[in-house]
């Protein structure tokens, strides 16, 4: 069993970390924010279940009770400046927020400071209404992404116009549609390619309009997309037509 706590200097953030714990806690409140994450194992709070992987969000003054029937791994981090917009005790689940939390910790425990932007990265992320807020900043990538397909775009760009770190516009992808932004990309840049071919575009073309470097590149990324080469699935829609 392992019980330790690191203090990060100039910030008012303490580092927990539980290992190969077991000991139930009774009915009791923390007077500061509390973000955990779940290591291993489970255990029982407030009547919830946190497993492997989960984040535990626990407010200012909200008093809960820990039961668990084996043994877990728990590190948390205590917020003692930030009270806000946290309400009600929950867990978050396959949210991908896990890996930030786990970053920011690993960071304070060997002793670097995180930067503000990190703190409030985390805090927004985790924050009630959360859901909301990425599905509409995914809606502003998107939108960005099908104004400039013939661009060369970079993901800071992208993050920019959903006013997000590029980090956290990885994550809102991968939650809300299973896809790296440059997957969304590519798969949107085949999509119109396609859409012009069908039209009678060619394949130069297309891969111009659609923001590939040449016709080359085209064909490569169409063809581990679709299976298929661009000029096979030109020539199947002429036959089609005909």
């Amino acid at each position: 069993m392992e019980r330790s706590i690191r203090k990060c200097r100039g910030r008012e953030i303490d580092a927990y970390r539980l290992m190969s714990f077991s000991s139930p806690f009774p009915p009791h409140f923390h007077n500061f924010l509390t973000v955990g994450l779940m290591l291993d194992g489970s255990r029982g709070i407030n009547g919830s279940h946190a497993r492997k992987g989960d984040v535990i969000i626990i407010p200012p003054r909200c008093a809960h009770s820990c039961q668990s029937e084996e043994m877990f791994s728990y590190i948390s981090l205590v917020f003692r400046s930030i009270t806000l917009p946290y309400s009600s005790f929950r867990i978050i689940r396959n949210s991908g927020i896990e890996s930030m939390v786990y970053n920011l910790h690993m960071m304070i425990e060997s002793g670097r400071n995180p930067s503000d932007k990190d703190i409030a990265e985390l805090i927004s992320s985790t924050a009630e209404g959360r859901e909301e807020k990425e599905a509409s900043r995914a809606s502003l990538a998107v939108r960005y992404i099908s104004g400039h397909l013939s661009e060369r775009m970079r993901l800071k760009e992208i993050a920019d116009a959903a006013d997000c770190s590029e980090a956290t516009l990885s994550r809102i992808f991968r939650a809300e549609y299973g896809i790296s932004p440059a997957g969304y990309i590519a798969s949107e840049r085949i999509g119109k390619a396609m859409e012009l071919l069908d039209g009678g575009t060619t394949i130069a073309e297309a891969a111009c309009r659609t923001g590939f470097s040449d016709q080359s590149h085209l064909t490569k990324v169409f063809s581990a997309v679709t299976g298929i080469t661009p000029g096979r699935y030109a020539k199947g829609k002429e036959r089609k037509d005909e």
